[in-house]
C-alpha cells in the first residue's frame, strides 16, 4: 500500500514532481544545405541561356511527344481553328480524370459524335448521358459533364 504524504516539505515535493517529470529530448538542427534554390519565377536569365532553354525543350518534345488525335486537327483557317479548340477542351475535360491512353478512344469515339461544339449544343441530355454511359465514364459524375459541356447556349 502506498503511502500519501500529507503536506511534503518543499525537498519532498520537488523530488516528487521531477521524477514524474519527463526529460525533454533536444532535437538536434537539421544540416542546413549549402546553397538554396529559389522559385523558378525569381531566376533571372540571360537571353541566350531562355534562347538555349527554349531549343532544348523544343528538341525534347520532338523527339518525345505522344501523338494524340486533338494534336491532329489542322488549324489553318477559322473553323477549323475552332474545331482544334473544341478537341483540346473536350480531352483536357477528359483528362482531368484519367490517363491519356485510356481518353484516347474515349475522345475519338465523342468527336464522332459531336465533331464540333454546334453539334453537342444541340444534343439532347439523354443522348450525351447515354454515350457517357456506354463509354463507361464512371470517373466521371454526370453533373460535371452537364457543368462543363450542357451549359452551351443552343444557339451556337
Amino acid at each position: 500500500m502506498k503511502k500519501i504524504l500529507k503536506n511534503p516539505t518543499p525537498a519532498v515535493e520537488d523530488a516528487i514532481t521531477k521524477s514524474k517529470k519527463r526529460t525533454r529530448k533536444v532535437s538536434q538542427s537539421k544540416p542546413q544545405p549549402a546553397f538554396t534554390i529559389g522559385d523558378i519565377e525569381d531566376f533571372q536569365f540571360k537571353e541566350d541561356e531562355v534562347k538555349e532553354i527554349r531549343a532544348s525543350l523544343l528538341k525534347w518534345y520532338a523527339v518525345n511527344r505522344r501523338d494524340l488525335p486533338w494534336r491532329r486537327i489542322n488549324d489553318s483557317d477559322d473553323e477549323d481553328k475552332d474545331r482544334k479548340a473544341y478537341a483540346v477542351w473536350v480531352s483536357e475535360i477528359m483528362l482531368q480524370q484519367t490517363r491519356v491512353q485510356t481518353v484516347v478512344n474515349y475522345f475519338n469515339r465523342w468527336m464522332e459524335k459531336w465533331p464540333t461544339v454546334h453539334h453537342l449544343a444541340q444534343a439532347s441530355i439523354s443522348d450525351v448521358i447515354l454515350v457517357l454511359e456506354l463509354q463507361i465514364f464512371c470517373f466521371f459524375k454526370t453533373e460535371c459533364f452537364y457543368f462543363y459541356f450542357l451549359q452551351l447556349p443552343s444557339t451556337l
